[in-house]
């Protein structure tokens, strides 16, 4: 039969325990982190995402009032303005005003478009953090062939440089090259 000293019994010791203790939260806090990464990463996919479903519609809209555009009614240097809601230039599903939207002038209705994309409940300066729309054609007066640049900006939450408070935030854009009105199948 062999002698145990009851000093050397099996177990963990406590300064085992604790480096156990130590690693096992390093590792949890090394997850926690790698999961709060993939949250922000889904947001900023989102608001991407959102972002140019704006800038699409938007296209779309001026291609359908080329007259507007024409008239240079959807240049706007400056973020589009949310201030004052206009006359409403749309249909309604059941065809209430129907009537009222076809009474709308080219100037209305390129107001109209501009509104419903940057300020009303779905747009811009409701889905994304800081939401801005603008719009920029290239030459003046708008022509069928003149590019226009949507860009739609918003902000995200930077943890790069912790260091800098300043740079909490970051502004991150999407720019939308279209040519409104152009018909390269078209012969002159």
């Amino acid at each position: 039969m062999r002698f145990r000293n009851p000093r050397y019994g099996k177990g963990a010791t406590l300064l085992e325990v604790l480096i156990a203790a130590i690693v096992i939260g390093v590792g949890l806090l090394g997850i926690a982190m790698l999961q709060l990464k993939s949250l922000q990463g889904s947001s900023n996919a989102q608001y991407r995402s959102t972002a140019t479903d704006l800038a699409w519609t938007l296209a779309d809209r001026m291609r359908a009032n080329l007259p507007g555009f024409r008239d240079n009614k959807y240049r706007s240097t400056a973020a589009v303005s949310c201030a004052a809601v206009p006359k409403v230039c749309a249909m309604e599903p059941d065809g209430a005003k129907i009537t009222e939207a076809n009474n709308c002038s080219t100037d209305e209705m390129a107001a109209w478009d501009l509104y419903e994309v940057a300020c009303s409940d779905n747009g811009a300066a409701i889905l994304l953090p800081s939401g801005e729309m603008t719009i920029d054609c290239e030459g003046a007066p708008c022509t069928e062939g003149s590019r226009t640049d949507i860009t739609v900006s918003w902000q995200t939450r930077n943890r790069e440089d912790v260091d800098d408070p300043s740079s909490d935030f970051k502004v991150e854009r999407i720019n939308l090259r279209v040519l409104p009105g152009y018909d390269p199948l078209r012969l002159n």
